[in-house]
């Protein structure tokens, strides 16, 4: 649940982008907007669990 700008509630979103697109406001792409403390996009690490090392 989003209160003006800020998320109050756990919000369960369908896509990574969609959560994206949320937090910048803009069309985003979430599995290279989102990243680790490492700074690995979240396609990058979705790609080494399937073995497909991008």
């Amino acid at each position: 649940m989003v209160d003006g700008t800020r998320v109050i509630k756990d919000v369960p979103f369908k896509s990574a982008s969609t959560a994206a697109n949320i937090v910048t406001g803009a069309s985003t792409n979430g599995l290279t907007a989102w990243k680790d403390e490492n700074g690995k996009t979240l396609k990058a690490i979705l790609a080494e669990r399937e073995g497909n090392n991008e």
